[in-house]
């Protein structure tokens, strides 16, 4: 019984992070957004709750579509999971060495762009809710820590930007996420082969 709630913990622990270090695209562009920047606070408000909706309801797809896979794929979607997340790592990881993100000219001060980036950052969430579905997690748990997440990164990020713009927190923070990933598929892996 302790084993069993050790891994529950294990698990709820591993989606956290990751789910924190996904969600660090989202913190790089509106941090170095000049829109968002100009934007009040409400509207500001306003913009992490539609990027973190729509981040929490792909994510929320994407666990679903995680548990189809199970019964389908049955013990190879363990060894999914651990593929998704370490190809989530090294995407963050590759896109923070771009000399400047593309989002960042985006007029994002209009919701519908809003949107717009936030169903494009979705596919991160959408492909994180496919690899959580083999951890020992609910989706209600999965969509509120994804909604949270992007909460905090979006309006950490707002908050930063309008502090600074420099390029290099932005970019050294997607190089800090692509290893935190990378390391959580290397600790699921030990996981799956028993080690831990």
């Amino acid at each position: 019984m302790t084993s069993f709630n050790l891994n529950k913990v294990l698990h709820y622990f591993l989606t956290l992070i990751l789910l924190l270090a996904i969600s660090t695209e989202v913190f790089a562009v509106v941090f170095l957004n000049g829109f968002i920047r100009e934007m009040k606070t409400a509207r500001q408000i306003s913009a992490a709750l539609i990027i973190s909706f729509i981040n929490a309801l792909m994510g929320l797809l994407g666990f679903f579509t995680g548990l189809g896979l199970n019964l389908l794929l049955e013990n190879l979607t363990e060894w999914l999971s651990v593929v998704i997340i370490l190809m989530l790592g090294l995407k963050i990881m590759i896109k923070s060495f771009k000399p400047k993100f593309h989002e960042m000219t985006w007029e994002l001060q209009r919701f519908t762009l809003i949107a717009v980036f936030s169903a494009a950052t979705g596919i991160n969430s959408y492909l994180a809710g496919i690899a959580i579905s083999s951890f020992k997690v609910t989706g209600l748990s999965v969509f509120i820590l994804i909604l949270s997440a992007y909460f905090l990164a979006a309006a950490l990020g707002m908050m930063l930007g309008k502090i600074s713009k420099n390029f290099f927190v932005a970019s050294r923070s997607g190089i800090a996420a692509g290893v935190i990933l990378i390391g959580i598929s290397v600790i699921y892996s030990l996981f799956l082969f028993g080690i831990i």
